[in-house]
């Protein structure tokens, strides 16, 4: 069994001199990470399966979470921190825990992106075991989301495509275990019919299991929200909408990958017309791509007078290999015409 790491953080904290209006103005972009050892200890929990997977820890901070995922089991944590500021807690932290803790810096966006600063995920994970798709799940990404949009997110879900998988997907079924603010954590949790239910959640749907944990609330966050959004008050005389609570949300890819290859080439580009006019049937947007939009929604069972608010991810996935399938078909019409 592994060694307990001492719970006792290896430096005391002190939260960050946030007074400039510039910073203010910029608090949304802040990079936020988990403070409160309780809190960490309880996320670790909840992810449930750590033994035997690595973990891609997002901007672990002081490392209070990755402290307590160490405890909670985690063999190997890759812990990804561009911020110099936090070397120190995690240079002692990595110290205590042998050989299981990398302290990596980069930025968790810029993995095998063509930019200054970017990483390989090949450099991060080159020792990792690979496992097939059809294995248990090999990693968790996890860490605090609020920097992370929802173009990024929905970036990691239709990364799972069935034959190309770049990036982390290489190892395997790699899940994440985020800590979402609220507004995301409803986008993400959210039913067909409901206000929130758009793009966000239908991918989620389609391509994960998705699995809602505990709350977090927004003190055990730095930099804390609440002071945040105090300042700006006093500062600007009305307050953001910072988040009112965070929610661990577990995202494990299905083994079976609902859409195909050329479905996801074409995916998001067909559901953000969709959700464009989301209380319209969806028959208006389909006869843009299909010839006999009612008679195919008929052929799957779906309502001609279904709208994008109350589709669900099910039939989603259904129309969106049907509509690639017919763009497949065209495109080769075309070529033959031209011949």
């Amino acid at each position: 069994m592994a060694q307990k790491i001492a719970q006792v953080l290896p430096l005391s904290i002190v939260a960050a001199d946030i007074t400039s209006k510039a910073i203010l103005n910029q608090a949304r972009k802040l990079d936020q990470c988990i403070i409160k050892y309780e809190a960490a200890e309880e996320i670790a929990r909840s992810i449930v399966d750590l033994k035997n997977k690595f973990v891609l820890e997002v901007n672990p901070g002081f490392g209070v979470l990755t402290r307590a995922l160490l405890n909670a089991g985690a063999t190997r944590i890759f812990a990804l921190e561009p911020r110099p500021i936090f070397s120190k807690p995690l240079e002692e932290l990595s110290k205590e825990s042998g050989d299981r803790l990398n302290i990596i810096k980069a930025d968790f966006k810029l993995i095998d992106r063509s930019r200054p600063g970017s990483i390989s995920s090949a450099d991060i994970l080159g020792r990792v075991e690979r496992r097939l798709w059809e294995d248990e799940v090999s990693g968790y990404i996890t860490g605090v989301s609020s920097y992370l949009s929802t173009k990024q997110l929905l970036s990691y879900l239709m990364d799972q495509r069935a034959t190309y998988r770049p990036l982390y997907h290489c190892w395997g079924r790699v899940a994440m275990a985020m800590i979402f603010p609220d507004t995301q954590s409803k986008s993400i949790l959210a039913s067909p019919g409901s206000k929130r239910y758009g793009r966000l959640s239908l991918f989620a749907q389609m391509m994960c299991d998705v699995i809602p944990s505990v709350k977090v609330p927004v003190e055990h966050i730095y930099p804390d929200c609440q002071e945040l959004n105090r300042r700006t008050l006093s500062t600007n005389g009305s307050a953001s909408a910072y988040p009112r609570y965070f929610q661990l949300i577990r995202l494990i890819p299905k083994r079976e990958i609902v859409i195909t290859e050329k479905g996801t080439a074409i995916a998001d580009e067909l559901i953000q017309q969709i959700m464009t006019v989301r209380n319209k049937p969806i028959v208006s947007i389909l006869t843009l791509f299909l010839p006999d939009a009612i008679g195919f929604l008929e052929e799957i069972g779906v309502p001609a007078d279904t709208t994008g608010s109350n589709l669900t991810a099910h039939d989603a996935a259904k129309i969106i290999n049907r509509v690639a399938i017919g763009r497949q078909d065209a495109n080769g019409s075309s070529r033959s015409s031209d011949s």
